[in-house]
């Protein structure tokens, strides 16, 4: 999954967990877990701080790749569940579907600025602590997918109530893409 804070990448992504025998593991709540207890006591953690300190960042990302690594192997789908917004976090992700032969698509979730904005704001006791600011500092910094992307993408506009099914038909199409051994392109 891949979108700035309030994009609907969670949402999304327990709706496809059923329909890809996939197992949906979340930055957010391996964010708290790994997180020093000080950090994980504090809410609404703001820009650089708290839960979302570089260290911890890293941290989250390792830590969500780890939780992913054993799962394919057992049969089952993976649905790592993060921002993604840099290329460098996402890349051992694809290195390591490329080395258990297992296909990768990023699935990005888009919603406009203002829905993302309310979103969050209206945010109350969920996994996710990310603030007004911390999407404030993603929507300056992000840089978009398809100047980066090095397997197929599948885009959901989330502003739009859209089918699972729907979704699951392209990503059955960018799957066979992700096993071309040429690797494929992008999928819009």
């Amino acid at each position: 999954m891949h979108g700035y804070s309030g994009s609907g990448k969670s949402t999304l992504a327990a709706e496809l967990v059923p329909a890809f025998a996939g197992v949906h593991v979340r930055a957010d709540i391996v964010r708290q877990r790994t997180a020093p207890a000080a950090a994980r006591t504090a809410r609404a953690s703001g820009l650089n701080e708290g839960l979302y300190t570089p260290a911890q960042t890293a941290r989250t990302y390792e830590q969500l790749c780890v939780a992913a690594r054993g799962l394919p192997q057992s049969g089952l789908n993976v649905i790592a569940d993060a921002t993604f917004l840099d290329a460098r976090r996402r890349e051992p992700f694809i290195a390591l579907g490329r080395t258990l032969g297992a296909p990768v698509i990023l699935v990005s979730c888009e919603a406009s600025p203002d829905v993302l904005r309310a979103r969050v704001a209206a945010r109350r006791n969920g996994a996710s602590e990310a603030t007004l600011a911390v999407l404030e500092q993603q929507l300056a910094t992000g840089s978009t997918l398809a100047e980066s992307a090095t397997v197929p993408v599948v885009t959901v506009r989330t502003e739009i109530p859209s089918s699972v099914v729907g979704v699951c038909a392209a990503l059955k199409v960018a799957g066979r893409a992700a096993s071309d051994p040429h690797g494929g392109l992008p999928v819009h």
